[in-house]
């Protein structure tokens, strides 16, 4: 059985809950890419009538508004920044 926080409410959060959630991002984050890649390949064959696959087409999308500016690279945020905030929570609870 998976563990779970103690709170219902962030502000009952405790620092053991803080450590247990680390926990769980790090290990959850770790296989991230596998997941995603995984995930694609699952649209690959997927026409559904049309001249290119599901995967493609979603490529061909994301490199679009890639190009376009629709997205940009400091849209979201990366893992480094989401560690950095969580060590600052982290200690903020202790």
């Amino acid at each position: 059985m998976n563990k779970q926080v103690s709170f219902t409410r962030f502000g009952e959060c405790s620092k053991a809950d803080v450590e247990l959630i680390m926990r769980s991002h790090e290990s959850f984050s770790r296989d991230l890419p596998k997941r995603v890649l995984a995930h694609l390949r699952l649209l690959e064959g997927d026409f559904g009538g049309f001249k290119i696959d599901r995967l493609q087409h979603s490529l061909q999308t994301a490199s679009r508004a890639h190009r376009d500016g629709t997205i940009s690279d400091g849209s979201t945020e990366d893992a480094s920044t989401r560690i950095q905030r969580n060590k600052f929570l982290l200690k903020s609870i202790r």
